[in-house]
């Protein structure tokens, strides 16, 4: 009942809140941990790896290089869960929607707050869309590998987008609780996971490359010893001194 309580609680973030940013900066995390191993070069301190792949990518725009992309989509999806993460500790869009209606209010025209909230919402709607487009970019030609976290990605974009409208029906929908965490909480959630997973199959596929035994390389048979042609024998006794024949190997001191 306790736990239930605080994950419904109004005021503040609460337990729900702390939860969701723990996991976004969790999945962050992962996906940071997944650009080390898919970017080629030495292992780096991670801000010095993310500038040696600005590098490549400036260089070879508009056409980087598959590794490259490969490696910049991790770290956009990192980039996109930290924005994120900041948004649902700090609640900035409900922030600019009341520091709207109070401006509204304050100037005698809280009549006309639904064009205000209708150019916010666009503005959310752009930016989402535009994340999910550059995304999709990035990953084109690698769709294949990354369907399940760009699925995850857009999923929460797009929850973001519908939590930002704010409308009562959407509002109501959002704080229905079932068995003691909102829908909005668990939809949240649910992208985040979806995200994890990927971000953690791409880790397990490379500690199982890693780990993988190397076979030794394989020798060809050597001469005389496989079907074919041998090399003649040869004729009559062993030289016992005097001047080695031709095929003798020479050796070192012979050249002084």
């Amino acid at each position: 009942m306790v736990l239930a309580e605080a994950m419904m609680e109004d005021g503040g973030l609460g337990l729900s809140g702390w939860i969701t940013v723990f996991v976004y900066a969790l999945v962050a995390w992962l996906c940071l941990r997944a650009f080390m191993v898919e970017k080629a070069g030495p292992p780096r301190p991670y801000r010095q790896a993310i500038a040696a792949l600005w590098r490549v990518v400036r260089k070879h725009w508009p056409t980087p290089p598959a590794p490259a992309r490969r490696a910049g989509l991790w770290v956009c999806l990192a980039l996109m869960l930290a924005v994120l993460g900041v948004n649902r500790l700090l609640d900035i869009e409900n922030f600019l929607l009341d520091w709207w209606r109070e401006d509204a209010m304050a100037q005698g025209n809280y009549g006309d707050r639904r064009a205000n909230q209708g150019g916010f919402v666009g503005a959310v709607a752009i930016v989402g869309l535009g994340s999910a487009v550059a995304l999709l970019r990035v990953a084109r030609g690698q769709l294949s590998d990354f369907r399940l976290v760009l699925g995850g990605a857009v999923f929460l974009l797009g929850f973001v987008v519908v939590r930002a409208v704010s409308l009562h029906a959407i509002d109501a929908i959002m704080r229905t609780s079932v068995a003691g965490v909102s829908v909005a909480v668990g939809l949240e959630l649910l992208g985040l996971a979806v995200i994890g997973v990927g971000a953690g199959q791409r880790l397990r596929r490379a500690t199982a490359t890693k780990s993988a035994p190397t076979e030794p390389p394989r020798r060809g048979p050597s001469p005389g010893s496989g079907p074919g042609p041998r090399p003649p024998a040869r004729k009559g006794p062993p030289p016992s001194g005097g001047a080695p024949p031709d095929d003798a190997p020479i050796k070192i001191t012979q050249l002084r």
